[in-house]
């Protein structure tokens, strides 16, 4: 073999390089997969070019302000995946040999959607290194389709998301019922019924925009054939009475819109719980109720791992911890005589029994 034929198959010997071309595939940019491994533009793109000569082969297309990857680099990208995981094994196999005691060299990756990093992080973040000195848990905000792919790529381990009906996952993947919510509806005062109760035809009669929650709020403002007014998309503009909203992801933000009468938010009880409900605005149920479901996703090999096991049961007592208190709320607020807590009992799973975190092979939630 020539000299270029060793470099070459050298070059396909460094896992990092796999690692950065699933990052740009992934992400869509050098700058965004720089962000992501925690190093500089710069260093990726130099990385790259060195990476291109050793193989003689061009890795990426520039497009404007995006990149793609051409064949040859999508060809890497796709082993990203299974090269780390069998590094984590061999690592971890090693460890057993040696008699090492339990330690995590490698982060515990948690893709969840936006409104629900707060609650995640406040359920992982003192146990995990507790359990397993050296833990490191990283968050990764995205949108739920991100979080699911980025679980199946590798590129997480655990994701933890609200579904609507209807969702599903992909087939690899095992879903863990966390939790039921019902789509809260928050007003102005003024725009309150008195019995705390909204039908869908009475949304359409009152002529506010729905505000906030992307899927959420497009299923409620579908069935009330109600103008979509603020949206999560990326980029999104919303303008009302010659104000301009742009892209609502902070429950915070969607209520205070709804306290100065601009429109109706639209959050689940998951994003009320560690948001500031502003004294005009009023929360308001609507029937028929929209229920969602707080689900952790994970590959099916999952228990493979401690530390994603751990979180997984970290975040089922988080999830009993809240319906426990929720109860205990709403039974404290009968026996008083007074009205029920805005925020209910989340409701029952669907199936007779949530699955078991310890056995992540039962099949998927549905």
């Amino acid at each position: 073999m020539d000299g270029n034929g060793v470099d070459r198959d050298e070059a396909l010997l460094d896992a990092h390089a796999y690692r950065v071309l699933h990052a740009i595939r992934r992400t869509g940019s050098i700058s965004a997969a720089a962000r992501e491994l925690d190093v500089t533009q710069p260093s990726v793109t130099q990385y790259v070019q060195r990476l291109e000569r050793r193989l003689g082969l061009d890795l990426i297309v520039r497009d404007g302000r995006s990149t793609r990857l051409t064949d040859a680099g999508a060809v890497l990208a796709e082993q990203a995946p299974a090269i780390d995981a069998a590094m984590r094994d061999a690592r971890r196999g090693l460890a057993r040999l040696r008699g090492d005691a339990p330690t995590v060299d490698e982060p515990l990756r948690i893709a969840v959607e936006r409104p629900l990093a707060a609650g995640t992080a406040a359920a992982l973040a003192r146990a995990l290194p507790q359990a397993y000195p050296g833990a490191r848990l990283e968050l990764r905000e995205a949108e739920r389709d991100e979080c699911l792919e980025l679980v199946a790529s590798g590129a997480a381990e655990l994701a933890v998301t609200l579904d609507l009906p209807g969702d599903s996952a992909p087939a690899a993947l095992h879903q863990v019922f966390l939790g039921g919510d019902e789509a809260r509806l928050a007003v102005a005062a003024e725009h309150a019924p008195a019995d705390g109760v909204w039908h869908a035809d009475r949304l359409a009669r009152l002529g506010l925009p729905i505000i906030g929650g992307t899927r959420l709020a497009d299923v409620i403002a579908a069935d009330a054939a109600l103008p979509h007014r603020c949206g999560w998309a990326a980029g999104a503009e919303t303008r009302r009475a010659g104000a301009e909203f742009g892209a609502l992801r902070d429950p915070d933000a969607v209520l205070a819109l709804a306290a100065a009468g601009l429109g109706i938010g639209v959050l689940a009880d998951a994003e009320l719980r560690r948001a500031r409900l502003p004294e005009r605005v009023r929360l308001v149920r609507l029937e028929p109720a929209v229920r969602v479901r707080l689900v952790a996703t994970l590959p099916r090999t999952a228990a493979d791992r401690p530390l994603t096991a751990l979180a997984l049961r970290l975040l089922l007592e988080r999830a009993a911890a809240v319906r426990s208190g929720a109860g205990a709320r709403m039974r404290q607020a009968r026996a008083h005589g007074a009205a029920a807590p805005a925020i209910a009992e989340p409701v029952a799973p669907p199936s007779p029994s949530a699955p078991d975190a310890a056995a992540p092979d039962s099949g998927p939630a549905t």
